[in-house]
């Protein structure tokens, strides 16, 4: 299943409670994808962080507002909703962050069995004075503080890879065997307003 608007109505059903019409322009980030044309690989420096896009996902924002609530933006069609209790963010989050993913179907070994996943890569807002970080690195390390030890029986969001463009060989090459098709590599941008470029393998 590549198609995003398919993968769109199991996204509704599994991560949404109900529309969100009262949501902050924070949680709904001016997010810029921009392709990346294969033939300029060489142009990209081997430090520059990334990561990847699955075949068919759909970008989202989550944020967590004052009452407590996750909020889903789905950067699809702009749409805001109440998110369900496998989409909550942590307890540790506080009030104002906004972090980025994508929402795709996992085939589970053995029984291809398909597991819905939100893969969260980046954190837009961090909830505190300073509205953006200046480094996918220190964004980064944000997540990693706050979901790496995310308890995933109750919970559909996983923490997803991200680093430099000169280990992404592994993932473009298929040599990382993952539970989805890989449709390009995201190239993160460490200045605002924020942009992803996207190349395709």
């Amino acid at each position: 299943m590549s198609d995003p608007s398919k993968y769109l109505s199991h996204f509704y059903i599994i991560a949404c409670r109900g529309r969100c019409c009262d949501l902050n322009e924070n949680s709904r980030p001016p997010l810029h994808v921009h392709e990346y044309p294969s033939t300029c690989m060489s142009d990209i420096s081997g430090s520059r962080y990334c990561t990847w896009r699955p075949l068919g996902s759909i970008f989202l924002s989550l944020c967590k507002n004052e009452n407590g609530n996750t909020i889903v933006h789905t950067l699809l069609n702009g749409e805001s909703y109440y998110a369900s209790e496998c989409v909550m963010l942590p307890a540790s989050i506080r009030a104002g962050v906004t972090v980025l993913g994508q929402y795709v179907e996992d085939m589970e070994k053995g029984t291809g069995k398909l597991e819905p996943r939100i893969l969260i890569f980046d954190t837009l807002d961090n909830g505190a004075d300073t509205k953006t970080f200046c480094h996918v690195r220190d964004r980064y390390q944000f997540l990693l503080d706050h979901f790496q030890h995310l308890n995933i029986h109750d919970s559909i969001l996983r923490l997803q890879w991200v680093g430099e463009y000169s280990g992404s060989r592994i993932i473009s090459s298929g040599q990382m065997q993952l539970p989805h098709d890989v449709k390009s590599i995201l190239l993160l941008d460490d200045v605002s307003p924020y942009s992803i470029e996207e190349q395709d393998i």
